[in-house]
């Protein structure tokens, strides 16, 4: 991590693979750096590089994360039409995923991003809405 570079390493993610997750933004590479400062006292976390950590410096479990994704989902009232909530961690993958080809990143560089090895999943993640198709073909160049 530097003042202008940073990165993530994802070592065991989703389906065991590994990947590394640029930080650009500075409010990001600030943010871990002051996560890793806080939780660096906690007990095991010196010996342990991992970035989400639980309270004992271990590994935060899968089923931790989606424990504290609940509760920010649950604060931030982010329910669907049942009522139920409507946030997950697979939710914010296909978020990243659907937000990075309408922002015109190739789909290549977005399977490598979310760590799939075939093109297909990552088209499933991202299947477009009728304003995205509507979009795409507005874009095309008319004889006018």
């Amino acid at each position: 991590m530097s003042a202008r570079k940073g990165k993530v390493i994802v070592r065991s993610g989703k389906g065991e693979t590994s990947r590394e997750i640029p930080l650009l933004d500075g409010t990001a590479r600030v943010s871990v750096t002051e996560w890793r400062t806080e939780c660096a006292s906690w007990p095991g976390a010196a010996d342990n590089p991992v970035l989400l950590l639980n309270q004992r410096g271990g590994r935060l479990s899968t089923r931790a994360v989606d424990q504290l994704i609940d509760e920010l989902a649950t604060d931030a009232e982010i329910v669907d039409d049942a009522g139920a909530l409507a946030l997950s961690a697979h939710t914010l993958r296909h978020t990243l995923a659907t937000n990075l080809l309408r922002a015109g990143v190739d789909i290549v560089v977005a399977a490598e991003l979310l760590g799939h090895a075939r093109l297909d999943t990552t088209r499933r993640y991202t299947l477009p809405t009728h304003t995205d198709l509507e979009d795409a073909v507005g874009r095309l160049p008319t004889d006018q």
